[in-house]
């Protein structure tokens, strides 16, 4: 029995070396090359759909401007953890996005009044529909009076 289970081990050791040295194609890993701007193309003669990569016209260095509602958070939250680790402090010019990495930073615009504020993304949320940032108390302050509650911004990812 022991010999039987032996056997068959070192048949499948030896067929599955054949398969893996046989498919060294297979598992080259493509090499990469900058292109200047944002994108990395990828080097990879056997798939076709990377030798169609399109380079991003970041050359005009114009930002796109979107559109959203904010609020503010503070009070409760002042001195507590984010979800990036970091401490709240709703004196600091933070903010709160869904998706945007930890560190991004973010030019909010008030439309009504041409106030502006740049913030740096430290945490999660907002957790409510339809709106694009929670604002710390003080970056709210910059644009419009507390007591605005939400208001409807322009903002630039810097």
């Amino acid at each position: 029995m022991k010999k039987v289970t032996l056997a068959l081990m070192i048949i499948l050791l030896v067929s599955l070396s054949f398969t893996i040295f046989n498919n060294e194609e297979l598992v080259k890993a493509p090499s990469l090359t900058n292109v200047p701007g944002d994108t990395i193309k990828i080097n990879n003669q056997n798939d076709s759909l990377t030798s169609n990569v399109f380079k991003e016209d970041n050359d005009n260095n114009e930002k796109s401007t979107l559109s959203g509602r904010v609020s503010w958070y503070g009070g409760k939250f002042h001195g507590r953890l984010t979800s990036s680790g970091e401490r709240y402090n709703m004196n600091d010019f933070t903010a709160a996005h869904k998706t945007l990495p930890f560190g991004t930073k973010v030019k909010i615009i008030n439309p009504k009044n041409g106030k502006e504020v740049i913030v740096r993304i430290t945490d999660r949320g907002p957790f409510v529909p339809k709106r694009e940032f929670d604002l710390s108390k003080a970056a709210f302050a910059e644009l419009t009076s507390l007591t605005t509650g939400v208001i409807n911004v322009n903002y630039e990812i810097l």
